[in-house]
């Protein structure tokens, strides 16, 4: 297979014309039906294999109650206004609209039927129950420990509109069947592949690969909100019977897509995925204004990729991905209606990911049972993706209450309307409008995030701070004992799982990878980003699930960031000194304890001191010897790693030292300056160590901030 260019970040190729020659249908044709005539109106048996069901059910298919504790329609519920199963409807048919092969097609072809639609119906989707497949054990449960899905009652539908011709001259592309999701095989070649493909095919594709970090976290929750959609790992039961299954069963994914197939086009005409229709009024922005990282008003450009990655516009699958990326990273700040914008998600804070060997393991991984979401948000009864959503609550400037974890992962955080060149098929532009702000209640609710506890504002997302690489805030990762800070959920999740793997009989991974994914944001400017990071990080499971190991990473990081501290004081001690040279005896006691005479401030050297780089030579040398320091400590003693550790800080150190003190080196007077600090810098550096733990000095220069 060709490499695919959308991997290694130079886009992809535009589709075809989107002329009218450019509209066909890509859905499977019709089966036909067991009556005597061929039109479905005999009853017909459904599909064979776990998890497959019909696409269209005959009126007489009976419903099950669903189980667990997740909540459902109980056996028989139906919209506010259907007729009861006994009502006579039009053409015959016994039962409610919905259940009927003739009035509710796959694709809603035909006209909402009366009573139905959206004008008394739910308000918000339900959780259907299950409709079990022919193999289905007692309880509704699969032999693999699944639930099959089940189409349910579907309020307001509408008519297809190419097929009454609304929809004529636009391009169709549809995210369920089209490829755009780019991706990396097993076999190293890269490829697209469509959201049905990327599920079906996860155990054979290594990893979701996007020059941009927040397009791939993006994708990865979409995958996980269908995740627990089709297959529903409730318990950790449920859960550990889809991990050792090892691929996702195709059937019950099909008969979903087929159900919801309409609802996964990019460009329906009343129902666009992820977006609103085109609004009124509204300003049309260029394609920049989508893609977070591109230069669009006062926020430059991160990398030279020129303006949209190479041009003023996006083919389909390209400016998919952006959309994706758009609603959970969007930047607050900026007029807007019906109120002024305000962060996504993902906006503030880290996004802790779990990865693996392969996709499949990857997004299970990440995919915490629902029953564990009662943790963070409990799920209601309207809980449900957005696309199955038939009428959208309002935006309100207080926040919009979170349903539960299908509402969270697929948030709406704007109202946007991508804008399509019909002749060339590229996106050329959107609309963007405020749409659902999430509450500022101070409570958790990502089980991706590391948390911070404020006195007045309760729970708030731990922040990047683009002076530093993630790996430095590992122990805060992996910390559980600090109270200023909760450490994501996922990672009492995995430590859970690994400690208790044999009585799930789960093979479960002895070591898997972090990946840390954030963006920092200037805030004198609106909507302005500054850099984003994903970082990996490899981590032994025994770290979790021992106390005493996260205690040796939390140590260890300590002692690096007092010898930063040591560092940051000794550039300042060179600096004041040779600028004032009766001060050199407060400048070497400075340098020792970090106190400095009465009145005395250091502000006017500080920016002169950061310029001789010792703190910015010191952290890149020590990535490498954590990170070995890191997989050491589930194989070696503490002591071992620990005096390996020290080791590797110590040659940091003096290596930063002595890169900052060449600069210095031109008189006389300048060498007695560096003579003594320097005698005051090793003494200080070699007594860190031999004193682990001492008291802090009163710099905070190596605080985490």
């Amino acid at each position: 297979m060709a490499p695919d260019p959308g991997c290694t970040g130079s886009g992809a190729s535009p589709r075809p014309a989107g002329g009218a020659a450019a509209v066909h249908s890509r859905r499977a044709p019709e089966p036909a039906g067991d009556g005597p005539d061929g039109s479905g109106r005999g009853r017909r048996e459904p599909p064979r294999g776990a998890g497959a069901y019909p696409a269209r059910r005959d009126c007489g298919d009976r419903r099950l109650p669903g189980r667990g504790r997740w909540p459902v329609v109980g056996a028989g519920s139906r919209a506010k206004g259907d007729p009861s199963p006994e009502t006579p409807r039009q053409g015959g048919c016994p039962g409610p609209a919905w259940a009927c092969d003739r009035h509710q097609l796959r694709s809603r072809a035909g006209p909402a039927d009366p009573g139905s639609g959206s004008a008394g119906g739910l308000g918000r989707f339900r959780l259907p129950p299950p409709v079990p497949a022919p193999d289905v054990r007692p309880g509704g449960q699969l032999p693999h420990g699944r639930v099959a899905f089940a189409p349910g009652p579907r309020t307001g539908a509408l008519e297809d509109p190419w097929r009454r011709g609304g929809g004529r001259g636009v391009p169709r592309f549809s995210l369920w069947e089209d490829p755009w999701i780019p991706v990396i095989r097993l076999s190293g070649h890269p490829d697209r592949l469509s959201l049905r493909q990327a599920l079906a095919e996860a155990h054979v594709v290594r990893e979701v690969c996007d020059p941009s970090p927040l397009v791939v976290v993006a994708i990865h929750r979409l995958l996980m909100a269908l995740i627990y959609r089709v297959y529903r790992p409730v318990t950790r039961a449920d859960w550990a019977a889809l991990w050792n299954a090892g691929r996702f069963d195709p059937g019950p994914l099909d008969g979903y897509g087929a159900f919801w197939m309409d609802r996964f086009e990019l460009f329906h005409p009343e129902r666009p995925f992820y977006q609103v229709p085109f609004i009124d009024g509204e300003k049309v922005h260029p394609i920049s204004a989508l893609v977070l990282e591109a230069a669009s008003g006062n926020n430059p450009t991160l990398f030279d990729h020129g303006r949209v990655e190479g041009g003023v516009a996006l083919p389909p699958d390209r400016a998919a991905c952006h959309l994706l990326a758009h609603q959970l990273f969007a930047l607050g700040g900026g007029v807007s209606k019906p109120f002024n914008r305000m962060d996504a998600p993902l906006t503030k804070g880290l996004v802790v990911e779990a990865l693996d060997a392969n996709l499949f393991r990857t997004l299970l991984l990440n995919t915490i049972p629902l029953d564990d979401w009662e943790h963070l948000i409990p799920p209601r009864e309207e809980d449900a993706p957005f696309w199955e959503v038939d009428d959208p609550a309002e935006p309100v400037r207080e926040g919009t209450p979170v349903m539960g974890p299908l509402h969270y992962l697929t948030w709406q955080s704007r109202q946007l309307h991508l804008c399509i060149d019909q002749e060339s098929g590229l996106v050329t532009g959107c609309q963007i409008r405020q749409r659902y702000a999430l509450p500022k209640d101070g409570l958790r609710l990502d089980p991706g995030k590391v948390y911070q506890q404020s006195p007045k504002e309760g729970f708030v997302p731990f922040k990047l701070n683009k002076e530093r690489a993630v790996w430095q805030y590992t122990h805060v990762l992996l910390q559980t004992s600090e109270q200023d800070y909760a450490r994501p959920y996922l990672t009492n999740w995995l430590a859970t799982m690994h400690r208790f793997r044999s009585r799930y009989g789960i093979a479960f991974p002895s070591r898997v990878i972090l990946a840390v994914t954030g963006l920092t944001t200037d805030p004198q400017k609106a909507a302005k980003v500054e850099l984003w990071r994903r970082e990996r990080l490899p981590l032994p499971m025994t770290i979790l699930d021992q106390p005493e190991l996260m205690a040796e990473v939390e140590e260890m990081l300590a002692e690096a960031r007092r010898v930063e501290g040591l560092l940051s004081r000794t550039a300042q001690a060179l600096v004041w000194a040779s600028a004032e040279r009766k001060a050199l005896g407060d400048a070497v006691t400075y340098t020792w304890t970090g106190k400095l005479p009465p009145g005395k401030k250091l502000d006017q050297v500080k920016g002169l001191a950061r310029s001789l780089g010792m703190v910015a030579r010191y952290w890149p040398q020590l990535e490498e010897p954590f990170r070995r320091s890191i997989e050491d400590l589930a194989v070696k003693s503490a002591g071992e790693v620990r005096s390996a550790w020290r080791e590797a800080v110590m040659m940091a150190a003096r290596d930063a030292f002595r890169s900052g003190r060449d600069g210095l080196l031109h008189t006389e007077a300048s060498f007695e300056v560096l003579t003594c600090v320097g005698s005051a810098f090793h003494g200080k550096l070699s007594r860190i160590f031999a004193a682990a733990g001492e008291e802090e000095t009163e710099s905070d220069e190596g605080a985490i901030e």
